[in-house]
């Protein structure tokens, strides 16, 4: 069994432990014993375990994404998903609650890091250029997607790159 089988079946049997643990205090309990404070314990608690296996998928996803440079391909979702051993949407939830962004935008990201890159390593190296070489269909594409990013590892090509208004 490979690392990523055991840890997904890891999370998933501690998931059904929470949940066991949830039906136990909902229907074994007297209605005077589950009050608010029990109640929000319980749901911030699912949050957070959810939260947590989202990260897990999301770290996986993005080990295997720079190691292999997939997103240099048009890998797409369905294709990521399997090599992280989950689905899809598992692994769109994943990038929606803990990137904030959606599977395209995600892929982008990776993209524009390796035009950064390419544009530090080789400061002759036209901007067209390094997005062609990243992955990026139009050079408007690799700016809009400079726009959008909160990095401060790309603040030097927002300074540079994007006209002032």
């Amino acid at each position: 069994m490979s690392l990523m089988m055991y840890l997904r079946d890891w999370m998933n049997k501690r998931m059904k432990r929470i949940s066991e643990k949830i039906d136990k205090l909902l229907f074994d309990s007297n209605a005077d014993e589950l009050n608010v404070e029990t109640t929000e314990f319980i749901e911030c608690r699912i949050r957070k375990q959810t939260k947590n296996n989202y990260q897990k998928i999301l770290d996986n996803s993005d080990r295997i994404l720079l190691k292999d440079e997939l997103y240099l391909k048009q890998i797409k979702l369905d294709d990521l998903a399997k090599l992280t051993y989950t689905n899809r949407n598992y692994l769109s939830y994943a990038i929606k609650d803990i990137k904030g962004t959606t599977y395209k935008h995600y892929i982008n990201g990776f993209k524009l890091l390796h035009a950064s890159r390419l544009l530090e390593h080789n400061p002759a190296m036209s901007l067209h250029e390094a997005g062609t070489l990243s992955g990026f269909a139009r050079t408007s594409i690799l700016l809009d997607e400079l726009q959008r990013s909160h990095d401060p590892a790309l603040d030097w090509m927002k300074k540079k790159y994007l006209c002032k208004k």
